[in-house]
């Protein structure tokens, strides 16, 4: 019989296995990650499913039906416990390594293609052709959401070819900073350090006075947003603490359009971590309605004070 441990590392080693193929699904069941392990009782699944939530490495949806999710964490501690041979991150973009690896020569090659060619967006696939990163059907889009989640990039996917195509994005501080700590602990020679110039200022301001029109809107879809949510009853794959947690973020968000100016890069914060998740997150109802809307008036400030 094996440990508790060696159940643990098969079990997220197999969802590691599922989850890095093209198209799968973005949530198991707990009917599906039961049938990984046949062998192991159902209690004996349920204490390491519980244990691998506490431990961040995947996240349970608490409503019903309940679902679990590997999470970028749950990925690298899959690629640096279970996969020994190819958790050493290569500093060489072109050599063969684990996903987390690709993702970090990505974003590291998105900064490079902003620094060289100018800030906007670009393609994801085409940023990792051009720089020669070695990656697997599938990784670019999967790195793209992972980035985005994580606030290091800001993205405007669309309809493309291929289980990557589509994928347009762009650097924000927090991926720029990201960037700077890649290449320190890669300690590439003098001559391959980075140089950003365009590294939004911490103390960038949007002012009211310089778009009042959709600073309005924006106010305005921010109270709307607030309503939407006091007013819902489904909160999708959140539980109680964690959509009051975004309530009280939307709320913070309002009091902020109140003033006549706020910082960029806590407003960029607040489009990209909180307002865009809402719109994805309840896509099909009044919340996500309100949110994206309001996103888009978000994004316009943010653009034009750049």
């Amino acid at each position: 019989m094996p440990t508790f441990e060696e159940i643990k590392d098969s079990l997220r080693s197999k969802l590691y296995e599922i989850a890095m193929q093209p198209g799968s699904p973005a949530r198991f069941s707990e009917e599906v990650l039961l049938s990984l392990l046949p062998e192991i009782g159902h209690g004996m699944m349920k204490a390491v499913f519980d244990d691998l939530s506490n431990e961040g490495d995947i996240h349970q949806a608490t409503l019903q039906p309940i679902s679990y999710t590997l999470t970028p964490q749950g990925i690298k501690n899959t690629e640096t416990a279970i996969l020994p041979q190819t958790s050493q991150a290569s500093a060489q973009p072109n050599t063969k390594g684990p996903f987390s690896t690709f993702k970090d020569h990505l974003l590291i090659a998105l900064a490079r293609k902003e620094s060289s060619d100018g800030q906007g967006y670009y393609d994801l696939k085409k940023v990792a052709d051009e720089a020669g990163i070695y990656y697997e059907d599938g990784w670019p889009r999967k790195a793209a959401y992972s980035l985005r989640d994580y606030g290091q990039i800001r993205e405007a996917f669309t309809m493309g070819q291929g289980p990557d195509g589509g994928l347009n994005a762009e650097m924000t501080a927090d991926g720029l900073e990201a960037v700077e700590r890649l290449i320190a602990n890669f300690n590439p020679a003098p001559s391959d350090q980075l140089t950003i110039s365009t590294i939004p200022a911490s103390d960038r301001i949007v002012r009211r006075s310089d778009n009042e029109e959709v600073w309005m809107q924006a106010a305005e879809g921010v109270v709307a947003l607030r309503d939407a949510m006091t007013e819902a009853n489904d909160y999708g794959t959140l539980d109680d603490d964690e959509f009051e947690q975004k309530l009280s973020e939307v709320r913070a968000l309002q009091i902020m359009l109140d003033a006549p100016q706020v910082q960029w890069d806590v407003l960029d914060q607040f489009a990209t971590k909180t307002v865009k998740y809402l719109a994805m997150e309840f896509a099909n109802n009044a919340i996500g309605h309100t949110a994206s809307a309001l996103f888009g008036y978000l994004i316009a400030l943010t653009q034009g004070a750049l």
